[in-house]
């Protein structure tokens, strides 16, 4: 079982006659869906992943889980944990692949 602030990725296909659409959920709900490194980590591989899973995709549609907010942001707690300028760059950097696995 998950505790309340495990990090997920969960994707859903929908088949459609032109090709499959793939939901692709990122569910952390009690922390707002805050990025932090395991989450950005899992995140990309999920993404990097789709076209071997789904040779026919067709769209990737990207949500968060919960009412209250699709991404709230990096993870503050993670961030206050960033004490050098080595570490900085190695946690903006998982925030780099993230966006380029898109």
């Amino acid at each position: 079982m998950n505790s309340p602030t495990a990090a997920q990725v969960v994707t859903s296909v929908a088949q459609r006659l032109n090709g499959d659409v793939v939901t692709v959920t990122i569910s952390r709900p009690s922390k707002l869906n805050s990025l932090n490194v395991s989450l950005l980590e899992l995140f990309t591989k999920t993404i990097q992943e789709l076209p071997q899973r789904y040779p026919n995709l067709m769209a990737v549609v990207i949500t968060g889980e919960g009412g209250k907010a699709f991404v709230g942001g990096a993870d503050v707690d993670e961030i206050s944990m960033v004490d050098t300028p080595a570490a900085a760059r190695q946690f903006i950097t998982k925030f780099h692949l993230a966006f380029k696995s898109i």
